[in-house]
């Protein structure tokens, strides 16, 4: 028997590799449009949830931002990536400055151009008024809690949509957290019975947020916790849960995982072994429960496993042009290319069921292969 369809896409954090995701949604959105050119990514959806860099995916596929213009948002020549992660030299020269007043170790980068992009593309919009529901993940500090901005709650109606994603993208020692000063969530924050504290810049109450990778870096079970909370049934559910890649060829060596210290595991120019090993274990474990709770016939993760390392702050061309090359190599294999249609065939549907229903669907599939 056919049952609504309740879909949940889901996006995790990762940098500057959120191009890998944005490069295969949009793939899946020329899949759907081959179906019904009248639909649109956005249109297929009904709860977006993203963390760090898939926060910014998320609000802006929400906002209505179209998944071209996401696309081009992490490509080198619209200027964005570089104003978020300035070369390095910058960076570093920024931090000595920042030293000679803060103290010894300073984060990467001081998270100005991150901000000024955010406000560029969100206004003063505030989280509320995105049109498709959206969670995104962030972490409180202070109190030791994470936190989940949800979109149609009345705590977040008057957070600006560039506030939740600079918190949820302030990833440790490359951004400085974001202090959140909303009076409206702040009272809801403390009803909850979480302490707020003082901002030393003006005394404001407040409370610091950092990136929601160090508590859900894949945030699909925030989404479907979401979904049955609302009595969505499992079995309903279409999820769509996309990482940003990882590397095959990352394996610590016994000496160094038995030999690293503080400096090896955080060391920036290594990519923050400690960060991306956190983060990846993370996804990992909530893929293997999101799998379980969700019908595995409805349930599609995307996660490319890259041959060569691609740094994470890095918006470099090099960078950039082999982090492209990758994702629509893992794109256009034939078990991918098979995925992406049965999705599409199943977010196109008004209902939803374990399998793909009739010869003429599987007839689809195949001929689209062939």
């Amino acid at each position: 028997m056919m049952s609504q369809r309740y879909s949940i896409l889901s996006l995790d954090g990762g940098g500057i590799r959120g191009l890998v995701t944005a490069l295969i949604l949009q793939d899946l959105e020329n899949k759907i449009q081959q179906r019904n050119p009248n639909k649109q990514l956005k249109d297929c959806f009904d709860l977006i949830a993203g963390t760090s860099t898939g926060s910014l995916i998320a609000c802006g596929l929400s906002y209505g931002v179209s998944i071209s213009k996401i696309v081009e948002f992490y490509s080198l020549y619209s200027g964005f990536p570089q104003k978020i992660f300035p070369p390095t030299f910058r960076s570093y020269l920024t931090g000595f400055v920042n030293r000679l007043h803060l103290g010894i170790s300073q984060p990467m980068y001081d998270g100005k151009g991150l901000e000024a992009v955010l406000q560029n593309i969100f206004k003063t919009t505030t989280f509320d008024q995105l049109k498709i529901q959206t969670l995104v993940t962030s972490y409180d500090v202070y109190n030791g809690q994470a936190v989940v901005f949800n979109s149609k709650q009345s705590e977040c109606k008057t957070l600006p949509i560039w506030e939740v994603c600079r918190a949820s993208a302030a990833a440790p020692i490359a951004f400085p957290a974001h202090i959140i000063e909303d009076k409206t969530y702040l009272s809801y924050w403390h009803a909850k019975g979480y302490k707020l504290t003082n901002n030393p810049e003006n005394n404001h109450l407040c409370i610091p947020l950092i990136d929601g990778g160090v508590a859900a870096n894949n945030p699909t079970l925030c989404a479907v916790a979401e979904a049955i909370k609302a009595k969505k049934h499992p079995s309903n559910l279409v999820v769509a849960s996309l990482g940003c890649g990882t590397q095959k060829t990352k394996s610590i060596s016994v000496k160094k995982s038995r030999g690293w210290g503080a400096f090896e595991w955080i060391n920036p120019l290594n990519d923050m072994p400690i960060l991306e090993t956190i983060q990846d274990g993370s996804s990992d474990v909530i893929d293997h429960i999101s799998r379980h709770l969700v019908n595995s016939k409805n349930y599609y993760r995307f996660q490319p496993y890259f041959k060569q390392k691609h740094s994470t702050f890095k918006a470099n061309q090099k960078n950039i042009d082999a982090l492209k090359q990758e994702t629509l190599r893992y794109i256009q294999s034939p078990e991918v290319q098979k995925k992406l249609y049965h999705l599409a065939i199943q977010l196109t549907a008004t209902s939803v069921s374990p399998v793909v229903q009739s010869k003429k669907q599987l007839q689809a599939v195949s001929s689209h292969l062939n």
